[in-house]
């Protein structure tokens, strides 16, 4: 229990240990240290006024009370305070429900390990040493404290973290720069300029709360219809933005009612102040992405004991000169190199990996330039299939065929056929109809949450428009099959519990596999049905039960003639159909009641 609370004071000092210093720093600008002693008589003479506060009657309580809460009004607008009464109340609610605290903490926790709290700190004195040099120009002021403050915890810490997981190369940070200072900026922050009264604030802003949470459900909630889905989802949006509208609006008429009062040289500061600190800290997201990068790479380097150690420095400077701050370069270097399975010993050995990774590089750079040669005598084919050859595992298998449709101008779908076709001549492999390595292609790419289609029938792989081309019909290979005449056989399905066995009694034939899924097992029980029964050992506790059948050409003991092929003789409720498997068992039942 005591380790339990240290943990928890030193979550406690550390964020007060950043607050204190960005509070040292803004004293060190303004020349406020000099006055420390008095600074800090006021705040024992504040801390003592408090504890007597037991001996003060209540009236002086609440009328201090009163005075802070104008206080705090003077720093923060209707707006923030509302913001930080949900979000008080959220972590109270949170804290107040014992399993939901003990995630929370140990995710709270995660937040402050070794690695994080250095970043942190780092993140901290780049800050202020941006606000050091913007102070120095005359550029920032003390007004602008606040907006240093809020721009840190929800910009500066968090861009570290959405570098290092989406910063592929550096157009990343090169986009980061330009969306800084899109004209979009200015939206949001004439939308904070002027706030309504605190109930209205809170009003609004549960409101805004409730709406975007139920966006966010009915944008994962795949059961819905998707009629159903696109009105509700239609209607949410729109009442979120006549929100963002009432929110613009009373800004836009603060604005023009309080003209002669604004001090628009202040304004102004205030609104480019986010986007230049954003601009200048790309420098620090790219020098910790780099180290983050690098670091993960000699980590994995380190567990190679064919290096010997007093070579290891000398082989990561010559991997950082290599690489230096191109990012794929780093991502791709153990697999283009053969630094995890050669023995490096001397100096000799390092420049030797070095020289065997230049060439290589260079080999595959001259493949991807000849691949796209509109001399290149090869068929379309054969440097469609070598340029997706020439990309190593560090791209998913639809970004490097997306990449060749882009550069053969084709659509993905025909990307893959060419690429299979040759891949079938060069190895000799049988060969399937366009049709159908076509649709094939079209499953596994409608099946990946990645790509998504618009009422346009436009379709998008991660938010990008992609052409995919043509979507062929069912191949008449793999349309459903209609039972022979005669041999239909309607499944039927129930079960009783008797102890831990599970009996599922059945029409099915002898030899038909299936399979038993429960709410408590996660993977699957296997059965084969006898004498027109089923028989599963089941686990305690057992309220829910799925049946499912594999391909009927894997149930060995199966007379195929009484199924047909893919099962083609099944009908009935509990016969699902895929166009690749045939037609399979799916039956799920709830053993209470």
């Amino acid at each position: 229990m005591n380790k339990s609370k240290n943990k928890k004071y030193q979550i406690i000092i550390a964020i007060q240990s950043i607050v204190m210093l960005f509070l040292i720093g803004y004293m060190y600008i303004n020349g406020y240290l000099k006055n420390l002693k008095v600074e800090i008589q006021s705040f024992l003479n504040a801390i003592i006024g408090y504890a007597k506060l037991n001996v003060i009657n209540r009236l002086t309580f609440f009328d201090n009370l009163s005075v802070a809460f104008g206080s705090i009004t003077d720093v923060l607008n209707n707006r923030e305070i509302a913001i930080l009464i949900f979000s008080t109340a959220f972590v109270v609610l949170i804290l107040s429900i014992g399993k939901i605290r003990s995630s929370f903490l140990k995710v709270l926790k995660s937040l402050f390990v070794k690695q994080f709290v250095l970043m942190y700190f780092l993140t901290l004195l780049f800050t202020f040493v941006m606000v050091l040099i913007l102070e120095r120009i005359g550029f920032w002021e003390v007004y602008l404290l606040k907006e240093t403050i809020t721009w840190f915890i929800l910009v500066g810490i968090i861009s570290n973290f959405k570098a290092i997981d989406k910063a592929k190369d550096t157009n990343y940070f090169k986009k980061v720069i330009k969306d800084n200072f899109s004209i979009m900026i200015t939206i949001p922050f004439i939308a904070n300029l002027y706030s309504f009264s605190i109930l209205y604030e809170l009003i609004l802003l549960g409101m805004l709360i409730v709406f975007s949470a139920s966006l966010v459900v009915i944008e994962k909630q795949p059961t819905l219809q998707e009629t159903y889905h696109n009105k509700t989802k239609t209607v949410v949006t729109m009442i979120i933005s006549i929100i963002s509208i009432f929110y613009l609006g009373n800004s836009i008429r603060g604005i023009i009612i309080n003209f002669e009062e604004l001090d628009l040289l202040k304004t102004l500061k205030s609104m480019v102040l986010p986007s230049i600190l954003s601009s200048i800290f790309v420098l620090f997201n790219l020098l910790y992405v780099l180290y983050a990068r690098y670091q993960i790479m000699f980590i994995r380097i380190g567990f190679k004991k064919i290096i010997k150690d007093k070579i290891r420095p000398y082989l990561y400077l010559r991997i950082i000169l290599v690489c230096n701050v191109q990012l794929t370069k780093i991502d791709r270097f153990l697999k283009d190199s053969d630094v995890l399975c050669m023995h490096i010993s001397n100096i000799r050995d390092v420049n030797r990996l070095i020289k065997s990774y230049k060439n290589k590089t260079t080999k595959n750079l001259l493949t991807k330039m000849n691949s796209t040669d509109k001399n290149d005598d090869r068929s379309l084919e054969n440097r469609t299939f070598d340029y997706i050859e020439s990309y190593d595992e560090t791209y998913s298998e639809f970004e490097i065929f997306i990449n060749a449709a882009n550069e053969f101008q084709v659509p993905v779908l025909e990307a893959y056929y060419l690429y299979s076709k040759y891949q079938s001549e060069k190895y000799n492999m049988p060969l399937i109809s366009e049709t159908e390595s076509k649709f094939i292609s079209f499953m596994g790419i409608k099946s990946e949450p990645s790509f998504s289609v618009d009422e346009y029938h436009t379709w998008y792989y991660n938010g990008t428009k992609i052409r995919m081309g043509e979507i062929p019909p069912i191949p008449k290979s793999m349309e459903k099959l209609e039972p022979f005449e005669g041999k239909a056989i309607c499944v039927e399905l129930s079960c009783s519990i008797n102890g831990s066995k599970l009996l599922v009694k059945t029409n099915l034939p002898n030899g038909f596999i299936l399979h038993l899924t429960t709410n408590i097992t996660k993977s699957f029980l296997k059965g084969e049905v006898k004498n027109n029964q089923c028989i599963f050992d089941i686990p305690n506790g057992t309220k829910e039960i799925k049946l499912t059948s594999p391909i009927i050409s894997i149930m060995k003991n199966l007379d195929k003639d009484t199924i047909g092929e893919k099962g083609r003789n099944l009908v009935g409720d509990l016969v699902k159909f895929d166009p690749f498997y045939g037609k399979q068992i799916e039956w799920e039942c709830s053993l209470i009641g």
